[in-house]
């Protein structure tokens, strides 16, 4: 995949915003930077209702093929106190608002919104589609002085179509340079191309405008191929068009995507080689130390997007489903990225990975519930090299709690204070973190208050305060986050000073009495003993809610599951296509006399073994059995798929 990035360039067809208000039709240009100006330039309201600008943008010059999600990004902040954002975007004359985000901080922070597919239609986006866009921000205040708009601009994520640039040449030409061939037909290897124009070989043909079709299909036509590929023709893409044949195009199939984490070579003199050890995104995200502000009422698919975001995770790099779960209160303080995501498909029962191109993919509690995941996608039987069956116990939940954790918003207090006397020399600066606490129990913050010169913060030019105010010679710099906040304190002045006060106030939640809810199968317990699976309920905050997740919780783990894993080899073409194009989640059927089996069952997991020169390919999928998951949601599934109400 890869990204278009547009900027705004020209006024669109709305310029709502009051300020400033010179000329609202050059709105555009102060939000149009590509590295921002932190408010240089800036577009801004003081309004208590929102106010919308939308910008004309230029017609994009880089993408193409097919569009898989348009994000618009936009850097803002809050002069004092709370204010609210939205992007917007119009096309097709619909004008569409995304979701509100919160802004408390007088910091410069940005944030985006991500859209599938077109609003004003709901399909997939097209390019015609992005040259006509208009995007832009609403903005609004719910207390006295501005909210802040600095930047905004649209990223394109795209799936660029395959460029061919492979040709073949005589077998014992490329032998004689030394060439390794991709792979070998009768007297013909396929190479790169600029491997072979390095050695001056004269290639026997170019394969650039070529489609690949099925044999049947092309002698069905009367089509002369230019060259036969095993069971497929290459003809020209002239020829292909003619017909009206729907090419059988190339297909790059992505297994892996990662890091080199080390490279260990073995310089032994009778055989020398070399282990590589790589790694995928879910290390980047474990080692990953997240702090970030409170969001209220957000969905597991948009706080996923902002843990990625806090990662500095690429944005086109995502695939995340909206979520089913409202969450009432989410932050994360001092705990890594992948923690605080495992803590969300807990709560929610989702799952999450880092698929083989290397994408984030968030697959929520419904995912498997939908009509593609009704129908299996291939059957297994005497295709397998071997199958492994396990049906266990360990896995099971007779008795589901989850506790309920309400919270109180509290009034404005101290939450920390500088316990010491520290001196800033001249010139320079010095910063602290302070932990958010009230009688010394942690606690996480609603939003702080602004640093008040000479009462939360005071210079003196001596260590006991006796000596000179130097309050107006510090310059103060604050980042706020949920549970903590740094102070960046910058001594303008020519000599030493003392800070004799720093502390930071600000509201803050209170848990207020907690309730369990819980669920139980006596049937189930009777059987297997009594299991207990608990939800601490960090995200729960209503105990219908909780009855709910206890209740589907018993349903989906109260029988033993069957853990199955089924090896396949490719054996020949359908096997390797197979192995090649199954992904985590989909459905396949595992078949298997001896041990009277014939169900269809979920990928979960898949290990792949590429030996002898790339000529053996084996794929192992782990299994989970479909029928623990097949439960009917309003809205997703089919009538008639399942009989266990989904939660």
């Amino acid at each position: 995949m890869a990204t278009e990035t547009l900027r705004p360039d020209a006024t669109g067809d709305e310029n709502s915003i009051q300020y400033p208000t010179a000329d609202p039709t050059t709105h555009w240009n102060l939000v149009d930077e590509a590295t921002p100006d932190e408010g240089t330039t800036t577009i801004y309201t003081p309004s208590f209702t929102y106010e919308r600008d939308l910008y004309n943008l230029p017609a994009h010059s880089i993408g193409s093929g097919t569009i898989n999600s348009i994000k618009i990004y936009f850097r803002c902040r809050s002069q004092s106190g709370t204010g609210y954002v939205k992007p917007s975007l119009k096309s097709d004359s619909v004008v569409t608002d995304g979701s509100e985000i919160t802004f408390t901080s007088s910091t410069f922070a940005t944030n985006s919104q991500q859209w599938n597919t077109n609003p004003a239609d709901s399909e997939s986006w097209e390019w015609a589609d992005i040259d006509a866009l208009q995007i832009g921000v609403s903005l609004k205040k719910d207390t006295s002085f501005a909210m802040i708009c600095t930047q905004v601009y649209v990223e394109v994520d795209y799936t660029a179509a395959p460029v061919d640039v492979t040709i073949t040449v005589p077998l014992a030409a490329a032998t004689s340079e030394g060439i390794v061939p991709t792979f070998v037909r009768e007297d013909d290897i396929v190479v790169p191309l600029a491997t072979v124009s390095a050695t001056g070989l004269a290639p026997t043909m170019r394969i650039d405008r070529l489609f690949a079709v099925p044999l049947a299909t092309a002698s069905a036509t009367g089509l002369v191929p230019t060259m036969r590929l095993d069971r497929i023709f290459s003809v020209p893409l002239a020829t292909v068009e003619a017909t009206g044949l729907t090419p059988t195009t190339v297909i790059i199939y992505d297994l892996f995507y990662g890091y080199i984490e080390s490279i260990t070579p073995h310089p032994d003199p009778a055989s020398q080689d070399c282990y590589i050890s790589a790694i995928d995104g879910l290390d980047f995200l474990a080692r990953h130390e997240l702090d970030t502000a409170l969001y209220t009422d957000t969905l597991t698919g948009t706080i996923h997007g902002y843990i990625l975001d806090s990662a500095g995770w690429a944005g086109g790099a995502r695939t995340l489903d909206t979520g089913q779960d409202t969450v009432p209160f989410w932050y994360s303080s001092a705990v890594k990225a992948r923690f605080a995501q495992n803590e969300l498909d807990d709560s929610e029962l989702s799952f999450s990975y880092v698929d083989g191109a290397g994408n984030f993919v968030f697959e929520d509690r419904h995912h498997r519930y939908t009509a593609t995941h009704q129908t299996s996608q291939a059957t297994f039987s005497d295709t397998m090299v071997d199958i492994s069956y396990d049906y266990s116990a360990r896995n099971v939940y007779n008795e589901v709690r989850a506790t309920v954790t309400p919270w109180d918003l509290q009034s404005a207090a101290y939450l920390w204070n500088l316990e010491e006397t520290p001196s800033i020399p001249a010139g320079e600066t010095r910063v602290w973190w302070g932990d958010a606490s009230v009688t010394g129990v942690p606690v996480f913050v609603g939003a702080w208050t602004n640093l008040v010169s000479g009462t939360d913060y005071i210079a003196n030019s001596q260590a006991d305060g006796g000596g000179d105010v130097e309050t107006s010679n510090i310059t103060l710099v604050t980042s706020k986050f949920a549970k903590s906040i740094k102070l960046s304190l910058t001594n303008d002045a020519a000599h030493i000073v003392y800070i004799t006060t720093l502390k930071a106030k600000g509201t803050y939640y209170d848990s207020l009495t907690k309730v369990s809810r819980k669920s139980e199968d006596s049937t189930s317990q009777t059987a297997y003993q009594k299991r207990t699976l608990a939800l601490e309920g960090k995200y729960l905050t209503d105990a219908d809610k909780a009855q709910d997740f206890t209740d589907y919780g018993v349903a989906r783990f109260k029988d033993p599951q069957a853990e199955v894993v089924i090896t396949i080899v490719n054996k020949d073409e359908t096997n390797l296509v197979q192995i090649l194009t199954r992904r985590i989640s989909d459905r396949i059927t595992a078949v298997n006399a001896k041990l009277g089996l014939n169900a269809d069952f979920f990928i979960n997991k898949m290990e792949h073994e590429i030996s002898e020169g790339g000529h053996r390919h084996l794929c192992r999928w782990y299994l989970v059995d479909a029928s623990n998951e097949d439960f009917w949601c309003l809205d997703y599934s089919e009538l008639g798929t399942g009989t266990k109400l989904g939660y």
